[in-house]
């Protein structure tokens, strides 16, 4: 019995530390781009994507996307209204980016289709 309390008190303390540095880490996720990164990433989509004017659908698309070697968006993922969907893919197989420090770059896109 006397063992167990020191026993008891060494796993206490592990499953402590081990709950805090999980918390701390979701807390402070690892950046993956900077703020400018985003930002031109969120500026040159938003240009190519509008509303598409000739059609009566509204609602959201997301999408999850890659940046391949040649700077062209590779779509991973992609949810929301089925005509929604293959507007936002057909513009976003015309974007090029240039800036090669996005290469390999996963984000996730969220376009708006709604008044």
């Amino acid at each position: 019995m006397k063992n167990l309390k020191p026993l008891t008190r060494i796993a206490t303390i592990v499953a402590i530390l081990f709950v805090s540095t999980a918390a701390l880490k979701a807390m402070n996720p690892p950046a993956s781009m900077n703020l400018m990164q985003t930002e031109i990433i969120q500026k040159t989509l938003y240009k190519a994507v509008d509303f598409p004017e000739e059609t009566t659908v509204t609602g959201t698309v997301k999408a999850q996307l890659n940046i391949d070697e040649n700077g062209k968006v590779t779509i991973e993922v992609i949810n929301g209204q089925p005509e929604l969907t293959a507007y936002v893919a057909a513009r976003l197989k015309r974007v090029t980016f240039h800036d090669y420090s996005l290469t390999g770059k996963t984000f996730i896109a969220k376009f708006d289709f709604r008044n």
